[in-house]
């Protein structure tokens, strides 16, 4: 189990997650019998430790000290380190790219309906690949193409099916060889986003670009 799977289990088990990241528990949850269990174990405990605590004072500037240790951190957090080594930069600018990515003017049009873009600089040994963000809505096939070159994808947020049935979640990374031909299918429940690192692109059979 990931980091960020068992982050996003702790806040579904504590009530704290909302709206996509809440969406993206439920169907964690849904479909993976190991998470499932995990949940009932995390609820389970913080329900003794509730119990446990509850004739205990509450210790002076509890809750100043949590909001202050929570403060400057962002959801995809746990991919910091790992999104950095993927674009060959360092942890601080793969945190501040991560963060632009809840900001709307962030993102472009993509090369297909239902899709988006976020373009930056790899680092230095990426100088002449592709290096970006991208966003697929559920539901959205995602057309077929071919890639020029090796292709690298981690994903950040929701899951998508590959042609060959393969499903890629939060925290996988999948990689593509040079002259391998696919398409995907995002699946239901959060916008699917995710880091792709193109070597020197791909190529649809239609007028896209990307």
């Amino acid at each position: 189990m990931t980091d960020h799977t068992e982050a996003l289990l702790t806040g579904f088990a504590l009530g704290l997650l909302e709206g996509q990241e809440l969406a993206q528990a439920q169907e964690l949850v849904r479909t993976n019998p190991e998470a499932a269990a995990e949940l009932a174990r995390m609820q389970d405990d913080f329900h003794m430790l509730a119990f446990d605590a509850a004739s205990l004072p509450a210790p002076p500037g509890g809750l100043e000290r949590l909001l202050e240790a929570t403060k400057g951190v962002s959801r995809f957090d746990d991919f910091v380190q790992t999104v950095a080594d993927l674009i060959g930069d360092v942890a601080a600018r793969a945190k501040t790219l991560l963060d632009s990515l809840d900001d709307p003017a962030s993102w472009v049009p993509g090369p297909a309906p239902g899709t988006a873009l976020v373009h930056f600089e790899g680092g230095p040994r990426l100088e002449a690949a592709l290096v970006g963000f991208v966003s697929v809505e559920p539901g959205t096939l995602f057309p077929e193409h071919t890639h020029l070159g090796e292709e690298i994808v981690m994903v950040l947020q929701g899951a998508f099916r590959d042609s060959d049935g393969t499903i890629v979640g939060p925290g996988d990374v999948r990689r593509m060889s040079d002259g391998t031909r696919h398409d995907f299918v995002a699946l239901e429940g959060p916008t699917l986003i995710y880091l792709v690192v193109l070597e020197r692109g791909v190529e649809f059979d239609f007028p896209f670009e990307i």
